[in-house]
């Protein structure tokens, strides 16, 4: 029998999936990696905001971008929720019912989606409703 994907079995995994990727940041093998990811600082942030409109999640970092690879989040209510570079969207709105979610992670050095350099990364809710979680990053430099 199919396992059941609830949101703590979800939850379960990606905290699997960011241990392994740490662990391999730790003790990088490829080289052109160990190049791309030297002296970087991977970092995470808790979402835990319940304000309509724009919440700063990371704060910006003069002359860096901040380069996000992994989110867990969850909404207590109806809400749409996007992310923005300061005050220019990095993705479009997406709808959420109460108690729904995501999670989603990808290996460093990708990066699902990155602010413009010197901006803060902003969690924009559509009502004010609480949004809690987590999301990993690191600052980078403009390239």
């Amino acid at each position: 029998m199919a396992e059941v994907p609830t949101p703590h079995l979800q939850l379960q995994k990606i905290r699997q999936h960011l241990a392994d990727i740490l662990a391999k940041l730790d003790n990088p093998t490829d080289p052109q990696i160990t190049e791309i990811l030297a002296g970087k600082t991977f970092q995470t942030a808790t979402i835990h905001h319940n304000t309509s409109g724009d919440n700063i999640i990371v704060s910006a970092v003069a002359g860096k971008k901040i380069k996000v690879y992994a989110i867990v989040v969850n909404f207590a209510g109806t809400v749409s929720a996007k992310w923005k570079s300061g005050t220019n969207d990095l993705t479009g709105a997406m709808s959420f019912q109460d108690r729904e979610g995501y999670t989603i992670a990808v290996n460093p050095p990708a990066s699902l989606f990155e602010t413009n350099q010197g901006e803060a990364l902003v969690l924009n809710l559509s009502g004010a409703v609480y949004a809690d979680g987590w999301l990993a990053y690191w600052d980078d430099d403009a390239s």
